[in-house]
């Protein structure tokens, strides 16, 4: 397993649930890293269960219904409880598809721009088949009613392709080809996803 995927995975849990613990983080990595989750099905994972963190069966089943995690430990004598705060199974279920998604392929295409007024327009024909994401970071604010941001756009699609589209950056109007090539879904993250500083902002 890729070490900068795993903290990568880990992070985004912990903006998923920023009120759990640490430990409640740590036990959850530990059922990952043990390799305890296997996928059966569409929305169902069979976690094993591990004695040293207080398991008493061998193995729990979490299911993913209408938006929500159901685990079979629900059903123990601390079900309410544990329904109530969320399981570290739960947590180990999603930790793994957050690794999952994360080392998946995508095909992409970047653009980095220094503007005060920018933005970015796809065809519309093409909404649902691409998506962009994007990181903004102020890198000059002494005009503050117009701050210099440094703009990454990122455009990406589930298959290769080629498309044009219209990039405006203070008042400038660009047509743009662009072709996207095969990466993986972790170097999107690592594009945009930056964390929280004085300054800056991120979409996505």
């Amino acid at each position: 397993m890729s070490r900068e995927l795993i903290d990568l995975a880990i992070e985004r849990l912990r903006e998923d649930f920023p009120n759990k613990s640490k430990s409640w983080v740590r036990r959850a990595l530990i059922r990952f890293m043990k390799n305890t989750v296997k996928e059966y099905g569409e929305n169902v994972w069979v976690v094993r269960g591990l004695p040293e963190l207080g398991d008493k069966y061998p193995t729990y089943v979490v299911r993913l219904r209408d938006g929500r995690y159901y685990c079979s430990c629900f059903e123990s004598s601390w079900g309410l409880r544990r329904k109530s705060e969320i399981c570290t199974h739960i947590a180990a279920v999603i930790l793994y598809r957050n690794y999952k998604r994360l080392d998946s392929d995508v095909y992409a295409s970047v653009i980095n721009i220094e503007c005060t007024d920018y933005w970015l327009e796809i065809p519309s024909e093409l909404r649902g088949k691409v998506r962009v994401v994007k990181s903004v970071r102020v890198v000059d604010s002494s005009d503050r009613l117009n701050p210099r941001h440094r703009v990454t756009y990122v455009i990406y699609a589930s298959e290769p392709m080629e498309l044009r589209a219209k990039l405006v950056c203070d008042g400038e109007i660009r047509e743009l080809s662009l072709k996207l090539t095969r990466t993986r879904r972790y170097i999107i993250e690592l594009l945009t996803h930056q964390p929280p500083q004085p300054g800056s902002t991120h979409f996505s």
